[in-house]
């Protein structure tokens, strides 16, 4: 007696559905999608820079103390508004002179 046997077609077939759901699944729970929130923080710190720059000459008290963008961020949903180095903070950079840097501004010299 011979046992039940798939042809090759259809292992491979259920091979790539198997494999199409779980990619629908991982999209669907938010896997995916991690890299949209860096690119959205980051064009958000392009528009504060460019603002910064053309606005204010890159003035360094604006970078710490003014909040020109109106940006809510999901990992602090009650503040609304942002500095430029608040900003930069939310990518990583984590000093003025980087942030100036990252923005095109000049180095500040001492």
């Amino acid at each position: 007696m011979k046992g039940i046997s798939l042809p090759i077609n259809a292992i491979v077939i259920v091979a790539i559905a198997v494999l199409v759901l779980v990619v629908v699944a991982a999209f669907f729970s938010g896997s995916l999608i991690p890299a949209s929130l860096e690119m959205k923080r980051q064009t958000v710190l392009n528009n504060a820079c460019n603002t910064w720059r053309t606005a204010y000459n890159c003035d360094s008290n604006v970078m710490i103390d003014e909040e020109l963008v109106a940006y809510t961020d999901p990992s602090n949903p009650a503040k609304e508004s942002y500095t430029v180095y608040e900003l930069c903070e939310l990518m990583g950079i984590t000093s003025e002179e980087a942030c100036r840097l990252n923005c095109n501004c000049p180095a500040i010299t001492s």
